[in-house]
Order: C-alpha cells, then sequence, then structure tokens
C-alpha cells in the first residue's frame, strides 16, 4: 500500500463494500478497529530496527536484501541480496540517517530526492568523502 495514500476511509480491491481505514502508517479493516497491517515505508522500518533493537543500520539493512534472498532459495540468492559483479543492480541509496537518496533498477537511476537534482544529472555519488562512503578504517 502506498504509505502517501492520504487518511481516511479507502475501497479494498474488488470485494464489494470491502473497506480500509489507513491512519497514518496504521491500517484497520473498515468500520472496525481491527489492525489490517501497516504502510509504512521500508526505510523507516529499517530506521526503527536500528534505533530500538540498537543494531547498526548497515546490519538492519541485510534484514530486507541478502536475507530475503537467502530465503527465497538460489534461483533468486545468486542474483539479488547483494552488490557485487552478476548480481543485479538493483539498490536505494540511502543518507546516513536511513532517507532513500536515490533507487536504481539494474544499474539505472530512476528516482533521486529533490536535493539531489534530476536524475542523471551530475554525479553526486563521487561527490561523497571516502570516510562517508564507509571506506575509511577498512569498511
Amino acid at each position: 500500500m502506498d504509505p502517501n495514500l492520504p487518511d481516511g476511509e479507502h475501497q479494498w480491491g474488488t470485494r464489494p463494500g470491502a473497506t480500509f481505514r489507513k491512519e497514518g502508517h496504521a491500517v484497520y479493516v473498515g468500520g472496525t478497529t481491527t489492525l489490517a497491517g501497516s504502510c509504512c515505508p521500508l526505510n523507516e522500518c529499517l530506521r526503527n530496527l536500528s534505533n530500538y533493537a540498537s543494531i547498526p543500520l548497515p546490519e538492519a539493512i541485510l534484514t530486507t536484501t541478502l536475507r530475503p534472498a537467502q530465503m527465497l532459495g538460489p534461483s533468486i540468492s545468486e542474483h539479488k541480496g547483494k552488490l557485487e559483479e552478476g548480481f543485479d543492480a538493483d539498490l536505494c541509496v540511502l543518507g546516513w540517517d536511513g532517507s532513500v537518496k536515490s533507487t536504481w533498477i539494474m544499474g539505472q537511476e530512476v528516482w533521486r530526492a529533490e536535493e539531489l537534482g534530476d536524475v542523471g544529472e551530475g554525479d553526486y555519488l563521487g561527490s561523497i568523502s571516502a570516510d562517508k562512503k564507509g571506506l575509511a578504517n577498512g569498511h
């Protein structure tokens, strides 16, 4: 579900009369207080995991990349879940605060945060210092 969907009552799929109510990141079965799920963006889930469980963000990221690919078996894990030669270049570039800076699919940038300019406009990653890229201290 799109986290940008406005709060309120919405039609639930194609089932006649079935609705849900979105309140912030919570989703309830329409007309009830029964929690149906969440529409929290994945980057916020990562920040929450990192903050509340005291897990470093890079370790938390493994819960949404490598680990799910491994759980789906070799047909997936042999080309998804890592930044490595021969793997699909599908990735999100995150800021140190966990905010999404850009999204890449098959090695092509498809979205970039507004503060970084238009997609394909300059090499903003090249302007980040080696320390901020995590290259200092052998990381």
